[in-house]
């Protein structure tokens, strides 16, 4: 089979799988966005510019980051309990096209987020955004890179419902103690060296330098790009452990 016209049908066949829940998964995406972005803002009396920037970008980084991280994982636990995941390995498809039909199922959940985060942050804080060209580049790869890691825990752990339980620390720790809606140097000294060994600060710059124009991209990108890379092979390896 092609695999254009594999990665088409699984695209399909995973959009009408999801079709009762999708709605209520966008809406709990776009709510994490605006409920970070406005949430955290009432927790600090005074917002300085740099502040309002880091939530803004910060809360919609986290919704695309948590689709990744939390439902990729859970995706997997449920179907390996209910032997869905034993049929679509059979598939005559590449093992890597079920990884890319998550990321596309990623995108749509969470970009409603990244963007309704953004827009109630500059009505709220009266940020500009000013986004440059990198920005769809840099998407899709947070995007691949938090699908594949996701795909990579729930693949490389046995047990389902220890699948779930993995993915939601992974992401309670991202939400408290990585620099994605703060600034790094208000960590300690040793988490902040723990999480410029992460991928998810990196992340977080991505997006920010890519949707205000503030800085660099290079180093980010090529972080979260080694990343990716390394959830993709994680997830080769343990699908061919499992064949």
């Amino acid at each position: 089979m092609n695999d254009l016209r594999a990665f088409g049908l699984l695209i399909r066949w995973r959009g009408l799988q999801m079709k009762s829940v999708l709605p209520a998964a966008i809406a709990v995406q776009v709510m994490i966005g605006a409920g970070l972005v406005i949430g955290d803002g009432l927790l600090i009396p005074h917002l300085t510019r740099g502040t309002a920037t880091f939530l803004a970008t910060g809360g919609g980084t986290l919704a695309l980051i948590s689709v990744g991280l939390a439902l990729a994982p859970q995706f997997v636990a449920q179907a390996k309990l209910t032997g869905l995941h034993d049929y679509l390995e059979s598939f005559p498809v590449p093992r890597l096209t079920h990884l890319f039909a998550g990321m596309g199922v990623s995108l749509v959940i969470s970009l409603p987020g990244l963007v309704i985060a953004m827009a109630f942050a500059s009505l709220r804080y009266g940020i500009e955004i000013h986004p440059n060209p990198m920005v769809l580049l840099a998407l899709l790869i947070v995007t691949f890179s938090s699908t594949a890691l996701g795909y990579a825990v729930g693949l490389s752990v046995k047990n389902p419902m220890a699948i779930a339980l993995a993915g939601n620390l992974i992401l309670f720790f991202v939400m408290l103690f990585t620099p994605i809606t703060f600034p790094i140097d208000r960590l300690p000294t040793w988490l902040a060296d723990v999480d410029r060994v992460l991928p998810f600060w990196y992340m977080g710059e991505l997006m920010r330098d890519t949707l205000t124009s503030s800085g660099g991209v290079a180093k980010p990108m090529l972080a979260t790009s080694l990343w990716a890379l390394i959830g993709l092979l994680v997830c080769l390896r343990a699908g061919r452990r499992q064949a």
